[in-house]
């Protein structure tokens, strides 16, 4: 989102950045066995999860609402959000969704904005 940042974002009372595409992860063990060596990592692992970010000028009263949907139309979560000014970041967990692409929507009040977003298959190695 800082890439993102600019004055005319800035103006916007609400904004929703671009939504990055996500590889999903293939964790069939515990932790990331591969790295262990003769001991246990310490660093945390990054989540497996969409991370959808959007910008407030000022709070809001109104409830900020995220919903992911399939390109069909079909919903299949929603989550509500911070309300309070600057960036805000919420995470979608994608452990068990198919790749593919999918529409982002945050609304407040009477007002709706639209990110695409594509959650890709890890490569084999």
């Amino acid at each position: 989102p800082l890439q993102e940042l600019n004055e005319r974002v800035l103006a916007e009372d609400v904004y929703l950045f671009a939504v990055e595409p996500k590889i999903q992860q293939n964790r069939r063990a515990w932790g990331n066995y591969n790295l262990y060596g003769n001991r246990y990592v310490t660093t945390p692992n990054e989540p497996n999860a969409v991370e959808i970010y959007y910008y407030l000028k000022n709070p809001v009263q109104e409830d900020i609402t995220v919903t992911v949907s399939d390109p069909y139309g079909n919903v299949l979560r929603t989550m509500n959000g911070e309300t309070t000014a600057g960036i805000n970041k919420m995470l979608w967990n994608i452990g068990r969704i198919s790749p593919g692409e999918y529409v982002v929507t945050l609304e407040t009040g009477d007002k709706k904005w639209t990110q695409k977003t594509r959650v890709l298959v890890q490569p084999e190695k």
